[in-house]
């Protein structure tokens, strides 16, 4: 059995070059240090920027961590291979070790997920049967001005965005109690 997994493996290296890019918060000048880094491809298009509508599309490939200095890169693996056969690639980085301490976050992938600026394409190799399929993803052709979903480029970095806080049900309670006393006020 564990043959067969390592037999349908998919690798996605992620190349960022020698000096970046990076990820930053919103501010651009605070890099993000072992931020949660996920790869995967997405369902359908998000309801909004919210944590909870991007998980709810979200099909997760593999998670890493950027470096100590905010830096983006690494290999992915998953031997689960033929499920992403030719999905666009999406890189959801957070600048906290878990969704739940982060207070940003950016997903970004390139315009043209078949004709990046550079690298292979964004896409995840279709599985061929046998063996370990991969691909190297430039993240510099997402900094040159590709497509982003959350977040920005700058030129040189990925530019996290705040996160959206979700209503809590008792916030949602409280408004609805509010109104009830407002109506009854009227009457």
């Amino acid at each position: 059995m564990a043959l067969a997994t390592a037999a349908n493996a998919t690798i996605i290296n992620l190349s960022a070059g020698f000096t970046g890019p990076f990820a930053v918060q919103s501010d651009t000048t605070t890099r993000v240090d072992t931020g949660l880094t996920r790869l995967g491809t997405l369902t359908g298009a998000p309801a909004s920027t919210s944590i909870a509508d991007i998980e709810a599309v979200f099909v997760e490939f593999g998670t890493g961590a950027t470096t100590g200095t905010g830096g983006i890169g690494g290999t992915y693996s998953n031997g689960d291979a033929g499920s992403f056969n030719d999905q666009q690639v999406y890189f959801w980085v957070f600048d906290g070790a878990d969704t739940g301490s982060s207070t940003e976050h950016g997903l970004f992938s390139v315009a043209d997920p078949d004709a990046p600026a550079s690298g292979d394409n964004w896409r995840y190799p279709v599985h061929t049967g046998s063996g370990t399929d991969s691909a190297t993803l430039a993240l510099s052709a997402v900094v040159q001005g590709g497509d982003f979903v959350v977040g920005r480029t700058d030129g040189s970095n990925l530019v996290l965005a705040p996160i959206i806080p979700e209503p809590s049900g008792a916030l949602l309670a409280g408004l609805a109690g509010a109104l009830l006393v407002f109506r009854r006020r009227r009457s």
